[in-house]
């Protein structure tokens, strides 16, 4: 008689929850397994996307400051940090690797669709973000040697600008109520209030650029689609 020992009845009940009724071989598939590392491995490159997606909202909370002195010129730097952030946060979540071409070319178009979006409405956003997502892949196809249809990209781009801008607007919204509406370039004390040279202030409509297009730069997560035949 065969007497298993402790070590073979642990293994055993291990196995057992691949097979419950106790039939077949009471170990995991060469495909089980594969599937199992397959899972872990695109938790991880997600994980890993998710932290340069942080990182870069990081950057533009510390670089508010200097997106407020430099007044308009502040978007275009806003657009150029998010596009090159969220691209290559969605390459990592996609293939666990960053391309830096495509990062620097989606970084490029971000300074130009960062410039536009602040200065054109809803239906201007959603222009500028199919524009935007079809330069892009129109790169990835010519230079990586790709065939992503430019008809799935637009219409991803167009819904992540569409909810980029409604995120933007509700935080520009919020904060305007929250903060003074003006600020002075150079406060004279022996001047009232009404008198002293003033300005917009530039923070609401600023963190809503940040917000936005962070928001919208979530559709790099999403997988690109073979041009049709």
């Amino acid at each position: 008689m065969f007497y298993a020992t402790p070590d073979q009845k642990a293994n055993t009940n291990i196995y057992a929850r691949y097979y419950s009724d106790g039939v077949g071989p009471n170990q995991p598939s060469a495909r089980q397994v594969q599937n199992s590392a397959n899972r872990e491995q695109a938790n991880r490159n997600l994980m890993g996307g998710s932290v340069i997606a942080a990182a870069t909202g990081s950057v533009l909370v510390v670089g508010a400051p200097i997106g407020s002195a430099i007044g308009a010129m502040g978007y275009s730097a806003i657009g150029a940090i998010t596009g090159g952030g969220m691209d290559s946060a969605g390459q990592y979540a996609q293939s666990g690797s960053v391309r830096l071409g495509e990062a620097a070319f989606a970084t490029a178009t971000g300074a130009i669709s960062g410039s536009v979006g602040a200065n054109v409405k809803f239906f201007g956003n959603l222009i500028a973000g199919a524009a935007t997502n079809a330069a892009n892949t129109l790169f990835n196809n010519a230079y990586y040697g790709e065939n992503s249809s430019l008809a799935y990209a637009s219409a991803l781009g167009s819904l992540g600008a569409a909810g980029g801008y409604f995120v933007g607007a509700g935080t520009s919204l919020g904060l305007s109520q929250l903060l003074k509406p003006y600020v002075y370039d150079s406060l004279n004390p022996a001047l009232p209030a009404l008198l002293q040279p003033r300005v917009p202030n530039p923070i609401p409509g600023l963190s809503g650029a940040m917000s936005g297009g962070i928001a919208s730069g979530t559709s790099s997560f999403v997988p690109g689609k073979p041009a049709p035949k």
